[in-house]
């Protein structure tokens, strides 16, 4: 079947990524609203009533700061962990980073990290893309570009713990010496000020 999420007030809705529990009673998805005024939801969706089960939509902390998802996984203890791009100033640097936020199975916000790397001495801009966690809940993987100041981009794996420390392992393709792992302050918006429903389901059989 199919689902169609939109939000109120009626505003374009851009879907990003989606992915199912183990069990298949849950699935999650990133949405992306709102563009004059970039702001971003992630939704639990119960899949045997086709309800959102819970909804957490952030934006930057200023109009200018685009703030936008890219993926989102969840693990056996359906914690969620999503990945995307936050404009900032980080060590000097205008441009955007990688920000992961991880949501306990109750749509609670665990803790928001944000990456910047140093490359050839100079801290560079970086977009994460995707997101995937192990078998047992220890460790998220993140792929993601890293702005070299000339084309190609780098692309980068990292391998983080899912507590939050930042005290995993890098494996790039390019001269990454050091990675910058920070909090990260983003804007919570109450869901009666940004409500996402389902519009209708069109069943496919």
């Amino acid at each position: 079947y199919n689902l169609y999420i939109t939000s109120q007030p009626s505003l374009p809705t851009y879907g990003y990524s989606a992915t199912m529990n183990s069990a298949g009673t849950a699935m999650y998805c990133v949405l992306e609203n709102e563009p004059n005024t970039p702001c971003f939801s992630i939704v639990k969706l119960n899949t045997s009533t086709n309800a959102i089960t819970w909804q957490n939509t952030y934006k930057g902390t200023a109009i200018s700061n685009y703030a936008g998802p890219r993926a989102v996984c969840a693990d056996s203890s359906e914690n969620t962990y999503t990945v995307g791009h936050v404009q900032a100033n980080v060590n000097g640097l205008s441009g955007y980073h990688t920000f992961i936020i991880k949501h306990n199975s109750a749509g609670v916000r665990q803790w928001t990290r944000m990456l910047d790397f140093v490359v050839s001495g100079s801290a560079r801009t970086n977009l994460g893309k995707d997101i995937s966690v192990d078998a047992a809940g220890e460790f998220i993987y993140v792929g993601l570009y890293c702005s070299t100041g000339v084309t190609p981009n780098i692309p980068i794996a990292l391998k983080l713990p899912t507590d939050g420390t930042g005290t995993g392992s890098t494996a790039t393709s390019g001269t990454i010496t050091t990675v910058h792992y920070y909090d990260l302050s983003l804007i919570h918006i109450s869901e009666p000020t940004r409500p996402l429903y389902i519009s209708y389901a069109v069943f496919c059989l």
